[in-house]
């Protein structure tokens, strides 16, 4: 009995390998939920070239902008079950819709393949003046020379905001512990819909070390480097970071009731 198993297990295994062999058998798609030239359509066309030569077929990327993100996540859920297409969407953007009661989809249909790069949200408060300004740290700079930043949140100080302490930190006098080092933070996530690692894991498996290996790949990495990225760059399986998210959006839920 225990061989007749073993057997089964083998035979299964090597199925599974093969099937991944012959993936993809076409050219794959990177749908982008927001407009071209925004930070997530960037960082996808950086991507794309690199990700082409880790799989073989070419990769295209598509804008698909609108209702937040929630056009290209229902078209990755009906175009991408075979891993033939990944969303480029921002976390928690992607959940936040599913909160929001209007999505046609739940968050369990959709997996976090890749975890691309985290974008802090930074309090500045401008000079002389009671207006403050919440948003993203690298996409706030061009406030620099005019502003004090009071808060970062993220586990780290930033190089941009230096006079900035974290959010744990700003916190801590008061008694309150963020869910996560890094609430508030957006994240650069690539998504497939769950389905598809469920259905294929051999192919999921190779389509996220295929998107980890393109992250290193001297053009990626010239970008981060040219644009000065490399302390918000990630580059994780999606897997890593499921419980911080989780307990991210749970707070978001109890502060917006």
């Amino acid at each position: 009995m225990i061989r007749i198993l073993a057997t089964v297990i083998a035979a299964l295994l090597l199925a599974g390998g093969a099937a991944a062999q012959g993936y993809p058998n076409r050219p794959l798609q990177i749908l982008v939920g927001y407009g071209p030239g925004g930070g997530t359509d960037i960082m996808a066309r950086v991507l794309a070239g690199p990700l082409g030569k880790a799989l073989g077929p070419s990769v295209v990327v598509r804008n698909i902008p609108g209702a937040g993100g929630q056009i290209a996540a229902t078209a990755l859920l009906n175009e991408g079950g075979d891993g033939h297409a990944i969303l480029a969407i921002n976390h928690p953007d992607l959940l936040m819709t599913v909160d929001s009661g209007n999505a046609p989809y739940k968050a369990a249909d959709f997996q976090v393949i890749m975890v691309d790069v985290k974008d802090p949200r930074v309090l500045p408060m401008l000079s002389g003046e009671v207006t403050a300004n919440l948003g993203d740290d690298f996409g706030r700079y061009n406030l620099r020379d005019r502003v004090t930043a009071l808060f970062l949140a993220a586990q780290d100080k930033s190089p941009r905001w230096p006079e900035a302490q974290t959010l744990t930190a700003a916190l801590e006098p008061f008694g309150v512990k963020p869910p996560s080092p890094n609430f508030l933070a957006r994240y650069g996530i690539y998504v497939v819909p769950a389905s598809f690692k469920l259905n294929d894991p051999a192919k999921y498996e190779k389509l996220q070390k295929a998107l980890l290996q393109a992250r290193q790949d001297p053009q990626f990495q010239e970008y981060l480097a040219k644009n000065e990225l490399e302390d918000l760059s990630i580059g994780r399986r999606g897997e890593d970071f499921e419980a911080a998210f989780a307990a991210d959006m749970a707070e978001l839920r109890q502060m917006n009731r």
